[in-house]
């Protein structure tokens, strides 16, 4: 594999990792449970907040553009995320990855940038 291939299936499994901690948020909001809720979501931005630090093995070796495109793209996630827990707002982790429009079925902002990453050269990334 190619250290673009590993930082992307990283990614992925980072990305499945983390709407399974929204998913589990959902489920106990469904089921009344708010402490369980607020704790699935904060999981979900404590995961957010340390992708860059967690991505930075798998983008030693790519080549200097597609690096700082990852770096910067990972660090605007990781913010945004920080951001949230340091004014510890449920709401705010809950709208992590999502557009402001977002529509039930849409793709969220992180899978998008892995599918980019995906589709594209190592010079476009």
């Amino acid at each position: 594999m190619t250290p673009r291939e590993h930082l992307v299936a990283f990614l992925q499994k980072y990305h499945d990792d983390v709407l399974a901690c929204e998913t589990r948020a959902l489920a106990a909001m469904d089921q009344g449970d708010s402490q369980a809720y607020t704790a699935c979501m904060k999981e979900k931005a404590e995961k957010m907040a340390a992708i860059l630090q967690e991505a930075q093995p798998y983008m030693d070796g790519l080549d200097e553009d597609s690096h700082e495109t990852v770096y910067h793209a990972l660090h605007r996630f990781s913010n945004s995320a920080r951001m949230g827990l340091r004014v510890n707002s449920p709401f705010y982790w809950s709208a992590l990855l999502w557009n402001d429009d977002y529509k039930p079925g849409d793709t969220d902002n992180l899978q998008l940038f892995i599918n980019k990453l995906k589709n594209t050269s190592s010079s476009e990334a």
